[in-house]
């Protein structure tokens, strides 16, 4: 078995409150105990407001919200994020990614049972209100990226 404390979720963001906020909603249903994951949302410098209105949400999981002073990429934000991680697994989610009720506890188990190094990359099932013509070409409407 593998040794695992905690997931680490990394939310990059820019510019997205509105999906980001659904999001973050949807993680209360998680089945993973809210003890052994975090969730840390970096803002890469957004102009919405969004800094602003994460800084007064509540949720019952840890979250964190790190604000970029110069917008610098998802890349940048990604990194930022993982370097404030303090578990031992990093789950890099999207801001538009509403997640199924089970994918942080599968995250989990997979690293607890395994050795080694490795990634894990799932199934994208695009919810009918953020399907464009750009989703559909990258995924021909099959989730499979």
């Amino acid at each position: 078995m593998g040794q695992v404390d905690r997931v680490s979720v990394v939310i990059p963001t820019h510019n997205r409150f509105g999906i980001l906020s659904w999001a973050l909603r949807e993680i209360k249903h998680q089945s993973l105990d809210f003890g052994l994951f975090e969730v840390i949302v970096v803002d890469d410098c957004s102009s919405d407001g969004t800094l602003e209105k994460l800084s007064v949400i509540e949720t019952p999981y840890k979250l964190t919200v790190i604000g970029l002073d110069k917008n610098s990429g998802p890349a940048t934000s990604r990194n930022r994020g993982a370097e404030k991680a303090t578990g031992t697994i990093l789950l890099f989610m999207g801001d538009d990614c509403i997640p199924h009720r089970h994918m942080f506890w599968r995250h989990y188990y997979s690293h607890s049972v395994r050795h080694g190094e490795f990634s894990i990359q799932g199934y994208t099932e695009w919810h009918s209100s953020v399907i464009d013509e750009f989703a559909l070409f990258l995924t021909n409407a099959s989730g499979l990226q």
